[in-house]
């Protein structure tokens, strides 16, 4: 690794803490609060959402509930949710009626797009085709990638298919990205990339995903199963299109945190 590289990668980790430690303490949240817009309120986003349901969907309705949460949020024109959910023995929801859906949240609501055949959410070849089905028909001006799921931070991965039992380890998740987005990107192409999974906040995991995302969102340590608040960060992107990354994640720590609370 480059000196260059490393240096990368020791700044995406200190913005990843300071991100981070406002999920643990109010004041230190607001002490870092109110980043400056980056980019304008007509910008156009997509959010890709990576549900790999598991037992946490099967045996506690947990990507269902969340589901939910997501179509609280009134979204703009120009903000977007794709979804592809999987990996779970059964869905508690009347929505998801298949073994591998493929969906997406706008502005008029919710809409399945294609009947997928069914595939293993523990399999790269499957993350990789779910980002280039967003590239190929949603151009945008920025991109946000969350995984859903069970984590085993650097060791495991994350997003345990119920059925396969298999994981997507870091070089998986490097080698999709690298299948879709080359090597080295001239820019990243994700605004963000996050984890909503167990322990995935780590320098392995920054370092695995540093070419592809400006900024990262994840937790060090074990997350309760009702995860992110989707209609709280969703939501406040919806209302400021212009926000960046560091909003971004700012709005995620903050929902998360008034979430648990309640």
């Amino acid at each position: 690794m480059t000196a260059m590289r490393v240096l990368r990668s020791v700044l995406g980790m200190f913005l990843l803490v300071l991100v981070l430690t406002g999920c643990m303490d109010e004041d230190v949240t607001k002490a870092r609060a109110q980043f400056p817009d980056a980019y304008g309120r007509d910008d156009t986003w997509l959010v890709s959402w990576y549900i790999c349901g598991s037992d946490l969907e099967s045996e506690y309705g947990a990507a269902s509930a969340d589901l939910e949460e997501l179509m609280e949020a009134d979204l703009p024109p120009n903000v977007r949710v794709l979804i592809l959910a999987g990996g779970t023995q059964e869905w508690q929801n009347d929505t998801f009626t298949r073994p591998l859906n493929l969906y997406l949240y706008d502005a008029d609501g919710l809409h399945e797009l294609e009947r997928m055949k069914d595939a293993d959410m523990g399999d790269p070849q499957t993350l990789a085709q779910f980002l280039r089905y967003g590239e190929e028909h949603y151009p945008v001006d920025h991109r946000v990638f969350v995984f859903w799921d069970h984590g085993g931070g650097s060791a495991a991965g994350v997003c345990a298919d119920e059925r396969t039992e298999n994981m997507l380890r870091l070089n998986d998740i490097q080698t999709a990205l690298t299948n879709v987005y080359g090597s080295a990107p001239d820019a990243p192409p994700f605004e963000m990339i996050g984890f909503d999974a167990c322990l995935m906040a780590s320098y392995e995991t920054a370092a695995a995903i540093e070419d592809y995302a400006r900024y990262m969102v994840a937790s060090e340590e074990v997350e309760p199963h009702t995860g992110w608040s989707y209609d709280g960060w969703v939501g406040a992107l919806a209302k400021n299109p212009a926000m960046g990354g560091a909003g971004l994640g700012e709005a995620i720590c903050d929902s998360f945190l008034a979430a648990c609370e309640e």
